[in-house]
């Protein structure tokens, strides 16, 4: 069996917060194991001294090992984005994305950066429809499984009708 890798779920504040509440609720303090909370005030403790944003360093800001030996990881799609070279760099064993429809542009940094992960398994979570085009799909699906619907330009010629394709 091979070490053991982080989980880390990737959301919107006010669905960490949630998040948190219900493992309070339903799990002991040895039902989930460690949790490293990694936005706001928290993601303090987990920086390497002196050290700023991913993407304004262009380097790993964050004690990447220290990261690993947390069972779960708690963070946003904001410091997901400014903190992409950290998390890239991470080995993690499940990857959740709660509301994953704030990764359905593919020029945008926060759906680049949700592409750059090292997971074995990915989960996206979305109770949020479609909204603008198929392309939101597309994107949605390319960060989940790369390649799966090929490229954007593909997938736009043979799925997204005329009056799609000029929103795409």
């Amino acid at each position: 069996q091979g070490a053991k890798k982080p989980t880390m779920i990737v959301a919107p504040v006010a669905l960490l917060d949630n998040w948190q509440a219900e493992i309070k609720r339903h799990l002991d303090d040895s039902g989930l194991g460690s949790v490293a909370v990694l936005y706001g005030q928290e993601l303090k403790r987990h920086k390497k001294p002196d050290m700023g944003k991913d993407v304004l360093t262009g380097s790993d800001s964050l004690d990447r090992t220290a990261l690993m030996g947390f069972d779960l990881l708690l963070t946003t799609y904001q410091t997901m984005r400014d903190y992409n070279i950290s998390f890239a760099e991470l080995d993690l064993g499940c990857l959740v994305f709660d509301e994953m429809q704030e990764v359905k542009n593919p020029k945008a940094l926060v759906t680049k950066a949700s592409k750059g992960f090292n997971a074995e398994f990915i989960v996206g979570l979305t109770g949020t429809p479609i909204e603008n085009s198929l392309s939101d799909l597309w994107c949605l699906f390319d960060t989940l499984e790369p390649g799966m619907l090929g490229s954007l330009k593909d997938y736009v010629a043979r799925y997204v009708n005329t009056e799609d394709k000029r929103a795409a």
